[in-house]
């Protein structure tokens, strides 16, 4: 099969899979209430994740991660200034001092997560995790 009906194929299943759904696009009855009744400038989003792990004498750190399947559409802009604001208050607070570190990634990739492609918004750069027992480590933090 060629590489161009592959990826007509895999967008064809993503997009069977994925239909659209508000209750699932706002995350929940608040974010969706707020988005409706409150004022433009009130940005509202339904981050991914936040994962906590404490680490015995060593900093413990604090992930925020934005997910996304490999073909879905890029970031809205209100998922980008929030990132990016995230990450202001990140290099403002120093967070680091105080005994955490603070992590903020979005995660390009879908099941069964042999490979994913991260962009790590705090240092400005792109990795690929190849392997699902090292995608696993990697989000167990180790």
């Amino acid at each position: 099969m060629s590489k161009n009906k592959i990826t007509l194929h895999m967008k064809e299943k993503y997009e069977k899979t994925r239909q659209h759904n508000p209750d699932r696009y706002f995350g929940s009855d608040l974010n969706k209430f707020i988005y409706d009744e409150c004022a433009r400038n009130v940005i509202v989003n339904n981050i991914d994740l936040i994962m906590f792990k404490h680490k015995k004498n060593q900093n413990d750190i604090l992930r925020v991660i934005e997910s996304k399947h490999i073909l879905e559409k890029p970031m809205n802009k209100g998922q980008r200034t929030i990132m990016k604001t995230l990450r202001k208050a990140f290099l403002v607070s120093n967070m680091n001092t105080e005994g955490i570190d603070f992590e903020l990634y979005i995660v390009y990739g879908d099941q069964p997560y042999n490979e994913i492609r991260v962009y790590d918004f705090i240092n400005e750069v792109y990795f690929t995790i190849t392997g699902k027992k090292n995608v696993i480590k990697w989000l167990e933090m180790n």
